[in-house]
């Protein structure tokens, strides 16, 4: 799965080796969303961190 800026259509999140199979209920479905929603908040703060330097 990848995560695209609409802007630039550039990838800021990709995600490897998660199978569908693993995303079949609501709550596995639910989790994973979470998860991807961390993953782009900690990739934002890293970007605004070496932005600052």
């Amino acid at each position: 799965m990848q995560i695209r800026d609409p802007a630039n259509d550039a990838v800021v999140l990709q995600v490897l080796g998660r199978p569908l199979a693993s995303l079949r209920s609501a709550g596995e479905l639910q989790r994973f969303i979470l998860q991807l929603r961390q993953a782009l908040q900690e990739r934002v703060h890293l970007d605004e961190a070496s932005s600052d330097i």
